[in-house]
């Protein structure tokens, strides 16, 4: 019999020990359970053209065959959609890309939430679209905008523009095509946020001119099937009271019966 080393020897007399106390025939392996390990997850979404993966997937019982029990919860806005992700209330989201860098580094005054980013659903496609009144101006162009905001900001009255979220590629967009036309989104207009559902209402009644067309149409088209819900949006108010002018704005598709020239992303 060869030498045996005292390591193997215990190592066969405990293996020797073990077996008599198995069941005959008992034979097992040891595998990584393909559970999912969040069998209950909670899902945010606005009501956007982005969310229809999530959606679809739910609808055609894709969570429910990797055994994951998913409830869709639709928020009001992007604000909402941050704060319950960062409280833990929705277990996942779809997100403009900005926010989650935003949660990760504590910006806009919510806690420092680490966010991981999985998937990216879509990448530009974006467009700012500016009111008709601009547009009978002949304002089709930032350059062409700068007299006409210079002089609303000289009369007290500056001309105001809207995004959906600040961290989002929206406001990204509203920024970069204002300033390179010349005029500062934090001087000469009024930069103001709107959550994606009331942006197509706020240019219909004139409260801004210009929109990012990336969402609104299948926005309008919904509103006008779906129930009316009420949902508070910010308000720009002028030295009288009045509720402020609207005169731009990205982070939603206005109809184009409603815009101007648009601005592809």
């Amino acid at each position: 019999m060869a030498d045996v080393s005292r390591r193997q020897f215990m190592r066969l007399s405990g293996a020797t020990a073990l077996v008599p106390g198995l069941p005959a025939g008992w034979a097992v392996g040891v595998y990584a359970s393909d559970a999912p390990e969040t069998p209950k997850v909670r899902i945010g979404i606005i009501a956007l053209t982005d969310c229809s993966s999530i959606v679809m997937a739910r609808e055609l019982g894709l969570f429910k065959k990797y055994g994951i029990e998913s409830t869709i919860s639709k928020e009001a806005s992007w604000a909402v959609i941050r704060d319950r992700l960062t409280l833990g209330e929705n277990q996942a989201t779809h997100l403009l890309v900005g926010t989650a860098y935003a949660m990760t580094m504590g910006l806009q005054g919510s806690p420092q939430k680490p966010t991981i980013v999985p998937m990216y659903f879509n990448r530009n496609g974006q467009a700012i679209t500016l009111t008709k009144t601009l547009l009978d101006k002949g304002v089709k162009t930032p350059a062409q905008l700068k007299p006409l905001a210079l002089a609303s900001r000289a009369k007290g009255s500056p001309m105001t523009f809207a995004m959906s979220y600040p961290p989002g590629t929206h406001a990204m967009w509203m920024r970069y095509w204002l300033a390179s036309g010349g005029v500062s989104p934090d001087r000469d207009i009024s930069l103001i946020t709107i959550p994606p559902a009331q942006m197509v209402a706020n240019m219909k009644v004139g409260r801004h001119a210009a929109a990012d067309r990336h969402r609104a149409r299948v926005r309008a088209r919904a509103a006008a099937a779906a129930p009316r819900r009420a949902v508070l949006a910010p308000r720009r108010a002028h030295a009288d009271g009045a509720a402020g002018r609207v005169d731009g704005a990205v982070g939603a598709d206005a109809p184009d019966r409603h815009s101007g020239h648009p601005r592809r992303g």
